[in-house]
């Protein structure tokens, strides 16, 4: 387990990790769907040796990019991707009240559970570093290791984030700034891909 977290947490420093995507790997995991509360929960799963438990970021991402990633890992330890309510491949939640960090926390146990694991390691990115924590919290006696990619601690953090990021696109691309700005005045919602192209084309750097 020591060698999965160690050469993962070089892979990530590094800078590599989300720009060496294997298209390959997908091919190799396969959906199992888990049962919670009524809810079927898509989960992936391959290997074998120490679990880790991978937490996207979002935080409306499916498993995908995750694997993508960090599937490889499955040829050292177990590893673990799931797909949260109303993500993915997984059922959409009845009252929008469950899209939640508590919620999400009280899945990936029951994944746990019903895996039939004992101590798993964390992996988050973005929205997903803030489950992995407050799952850490929790169940610390459940928690091995835990990395955390690009994280922050909480939701007003993430939020903050966001309202940095909004005022620097605002006040240094104003004309730029002017497209997304009608668009959020029509409802448009963040996956809609006429504003991601927007949104995401302020340079940063």
């Amino acid at each position: 387990m020591k060698y999965c977290l160690t050469l993962l947490l070089i892979i990530t420093i590094s800078g590599l990790s989300f720009s060496q995507t294997d298209s390959s790997i997908f091919g190799k995991f396969n959906s199992q769907f888990i049962k919670i509360d009524g809810y079927k929960i898509n989960v992936e799963t391959l290997g074998s040796g120490n679990p880790i438990f991978f937490f996207t970021g979002g935080p409306g991402n499916s498993h995908d990019y995750m694997q993508g990633a960090f599937g490889q890992y499955y040829k050292n330890c177990q590893v673990v991707f799931i797909d949260m309510l109303g993500r993915g491949k997984s059922d959409d939640a009845k009252d929008k009240s469950e899209y939640s960090i508590v919620n999400d926390v009280y899945i990936a146990e029951e994944v746990r559970k019903q895996l039939k694991l004992t101590k798993i390691s964390l992996v988050g990115h973005s929205y997903g570093t803030v489950i992995a924590q407050a799952y850490a919290v929790k169940y610390p006696t459940q928690v091995n290791k835990m990395v955390l990619i690009s994280g922050f601690h909480s939701g007003e953090m993430w939020q903050a984030n966001c309202d940095s990021y909004n005022h620097y696109a605002k006040t240094h691309f104003p004309e730029k700034w002017k497209i997304v700005d009608s668009l959020r005045a029509l409802v448009s919602i963040s996956s809609d891909k006429i504003f991601s192209k927007h949104y995401g084309s302020f340079p940063t750097k």
